[in-house]
């Protein structure tokens, strides 16, 4: 008899899971689709709401204290990856909408311009029936640089829309940090495009 037919658990499913910030911080486990990268680095986030899914790094974690949400149409949440080897933080602002104000495309960039202190203009383009609403800014507090990328995403076929936002900085500025402009907005934007409206 199998330890399975004998009805025997020596929890091996929990033992199973990656040793990864995501799958090691319950809260942020439950948003994972999958325990399965479905890209290099990545896990398939999957809202809450059941209204979206994207990308999300394997070695970031959902802060449970900033997450809100209020039935299906609204979520708001923060998580923040820290790459240890390269003395780099990146915290991530995401907050979903599905509802009529989504379509005043004005005022959702003046709630992503404030929060993100900018007041330049926004890059339009189309990626996969949405469109996007995107800018970068470099600003310094003190002698610490942040680099900034952030969207303003909106489906084409519903009201359903996403405010991503993205910076990056050394984690100890005692110590030597190289942030490539190039390959940060490479990457952002990968996961800016990932953001999928589920129809």
């Amino acid at each position: 008899m199998t330890q399975a037919e004998g009805g025997k658990s020596t929890g091996t499913t929990a033992k199973k899971l990656p040793n990864t910030v995501a799958f090691k911080n319950k809260f942020t486990q439950e948003f994972m689709d999958s325990p399965e990268e479905v890209k290099d680095g990545y896990y398939l986030f999957k809202s809450k709401t059941g209204g979206y899914n994207m990308l999300f790094p394997i070695n970031a974690e959902i802060s449970k204290t900033a997450f809100e949400k209020h039935d299906n149409h609204y979520e708001s949440l923060s998580f923040g990856e820290e790459v240890l080897d390269e003395n780099i933080s990146h915290y991530f602002n995401i907050t979903y909408e599905n509802s009529s104000i989504t379509n005043n495309v004005s005022a959702n960039l003046d709630l992503l311009s404030s929060y993100a202190g900018y007041k330049g203009k926004y890059e339009e383009f189309k990626h996969d029936n949405k469109t996007y609403y995107y800018a970068k800014e470099v600003t310094k507090d003190g002698n610490t640089d942040y680099y900034s990328y952030f969207s303003y995403i909106k489906s084409d076929k519903s009201e359903k829309a996403v405010r991503y936002f993205v910076d990056s900085t050394c984690s100890n500025q005692n110590k030597k940090c190289t942030l490539d402009q190039t390959e940060l907005e490479k990457r952002f934007l990968i996961m800016m495009k990932s953001v999928d409206f589920l129809e």
